[in-house]
């Protein structure tokens, strides 16, 4: 039976939605969510209510609808006088707008953002992929800035340290502040938190940590196959993340499922870059298997991918493994 003060259906409500999405249920919590809208009578609530429904849309996938609500959420956010939460719905969807129409159009999106860490993260991930290292080590936000107070925010920054580190081949930094990431993503109780955390740091992890660590990584990750994509679009992906975890892990066959999985969902949304990575990924698989053709054709549809984005970063490793396997 349900209270009858709203507040108190609405406070109910929200606890047994918060539950289900820490489950991994995230399509049933996006429907308690959407129930608990009209409960929402005061500004601060419905803020709250849209911001988390639009988290769990964006988690499972769910983009348009995300991009939708996020827009919902800022307006509600305005009226709340809540500067900083506008700025990230509006940050969230800036890089939705990237991830779909290439670094074209992020090249006019961070003078559009106010300052703040959320937009320093964009341009980080948009250099990383162009291939531009001293703009994404330029563009990383200082440890010490006041809006990296939440462990959210700050284990994103520092899973892009180690990703810039990696790929510019800088093993002391890298191994530091994979170090930090590590013991700051151990203390992570709550489940969005770890997710992000893990988007954010993509397959540097498979490149720093060791095999116990990927071990229990992937059995904490197991539960969460509604997961697509990230909260805050860092990264290139969740299923992307799990078929690399799953190759470090030498589980071929669970590395091609959710490559595929990826490839599946990602070519849907247009999301060309992640499309390739994964592709990439289902290259590596077969090249595993000893099916260098197969491999060759991966990489060609995901070199096409890109190079038609400006993907440098990435279609430079394309065309490193094709020197290899053609050798």
């Amino acid at each position: 039976m349900q209270p009858a003060d709203p507040q108190v259906a609405y406070l109910l409500g929200f606890r047994r939605a918060q539950q289900i999405r820490d489950s991994g249920d995230l399509l049933a919590a996006a429907d308690e969510y959407e129930a608990l809208k009209p409960l929402a009578t005061r500004a601060a609530a419905l803020a709250m209510c849209l911001a988390n429904l639009a988290s769990a849309n964006m988690l499972a996938g769910r983009l348009s609808r995300a991009e939708e609500l996020y827009l919902e959420a800022a307006n509600a956010l305005r009226t709340k006088g809540s500067r900083q939460g506008v700025d990230s719905a509006s940050a969230r969807i800036a890089i939705l707008s990237w991830r779909r129409e290439g670094l074209g159009a992020a090249a006019a999106l961070p003078g559009q953002l106010p300052p703040g860490p959320m937009t320093d993260f964009l341009r980080v991930e948009v250099a990383l992929e162009a291939g531009d290292f001293v703009a994404a080590r330029e563009a990383l936000p200082d440890e010490d800035h006041p809006q990296l107070g939440f462990p959210s925010d700050r284990a994103i920054l520092i899973a892009l340290r180690c990703r810039v580190f990696v790929a510019t081949h800088d093993v002391s930094a890298a191994q530091s502040a994979f170090a930090d990431w590590r013991d700051l993503h151990g203390s992570m109780a709550h489940s969005l938190m770890v997710l992000t955390s893990l988007c954010s740091i993509d397959d540097a992890l498979s490149a720093l940590a060791d095999r116990s660590l990927l071990e229990t990584i992937a059995a904490a990750v197991e539960p969460w196959t509604q997961w697509r994509y990230t909260a805050r679009g860092i990264g290139t992906g969740a299923d992307y993340f799990r078929g690399a975890l799953a190759l470090a892990l030498d589980r071929v066959d669970g590395a091609e499922r959710w490559f595929s999985i990826g490839h599946e969902w990602a070519s849907r949304w247009g999301l060309d870059t992640i499309t390739g990575r994964n592709l990439w990924g289902l290259a590596e698989v077969a090249e595993r298997r000893g099916d260098h053709a197969l491999a060759m054709r991966h990489l060609d549809a995901a070199g096409a991918l890109f190079a038609g984005r400006g993907a440098t970063l990435y279609l430079d490793q394309v065309i490193a493994k094709k020197s290899v396997l053609g050798a």
